[in-house]
This record gives structure tokens, sequence and C-alpha cells, in this order.
């Protein structure tokens, strides 16, 4: 799968990629609107996770709105990730287009869970056990 992190803090893309790494996904990056919006027009990735708060006049939220609004676009999930707490910050996600909102800090688990609610096909395959050797 080809996620598209964004995220202002490099420190934070580089989190995204040691924890979907192991899964063997491809991760690119952007570090603000602007760099989101020619990624997810480029590249397509199948799922972008989005910090909303970044600096410039394309923040997370408004790059949301710009992937959704566009046909060629519209179809790739966005899951915002953010340290935003107030009650309201995930109605305002959702209304941009985010289709899914997960608080910072987040965890490993969290990012494949709403990974998999989204997209099916990325559940992860089960591991065959070998039997015990008698």
């Amino acid at each position: 799968m080809k996620i598209l992190a964004v995220d202002d803090h490099p420190t934070n893309l580089e989190i995204i990629r040691v924890l979907l790494r192991p899964s063997g996904h491809t991760v690119l990056t952007a570090q603000n609107g602007d760099q989101a919006l020619l990624a997810v027009r480029t590249e397509l990735p199948d799922l972008v996770f989005m910090d909303l708060a970044m600096p410039g006049e394309i923040d997370g939220l408004e790059a949301t709105r710009r992937i959704k609004a566009d046909p060629a676009t519209a179809h790739v999930v966005v899951i915002a990730l953010t340290a935003m707490v107030k009650l309201d910050d995930r109605a305002g996600a959702i209304a941009a287009g985010c289709d899914d909102f997960i608080r910072k800090p987040y965890t490993r688990r969290q990012l494949l869970e709403a990974m998999t609610r989204f997209i099916p096909s990325m559940a992860p395959s089960p591991v065959a056990i070998p039997a015990p050797h008698r």
C-alpha cells in the first residue's frame, strides 16, 4: 500500500515511517499542504495521514478539502493525525473531508486499525504457524 504522511515536523514523519515499515508499506512524506497536494496528485496514494495544524496558507484542513474536491483524488482516504483535543476539532476535520481522526500520540496499532477500517484489503494476512514436530 502507498501511504502519504504529512506533517511539518520531520520527527513525526520518521515515527510514521518506523511504525509502518515493518508492514511492508511504501511511506511517502510531505512537510506542508502544498507538498501534500502535489504528492497526492502525482503519486495517488491509497491513504494519507494528515497533520491538521501546519504553517502556511494550506494547512491540513485546507489540503484535505482540496483533495476531496478534486474528482481525480476524492477517493483517497485521509486520516487526520493531530494533537488538537477540543471536541469540535474532530467535527471540523470530518467536515473538511477527513475520513477519520486520530489524536497524537498514537500507536502503531491505531494506525493499522484505521488503515484496515477504510481499506479492508490492508488487513494483515494470517501467519501460518507450523505444527510442532513429534
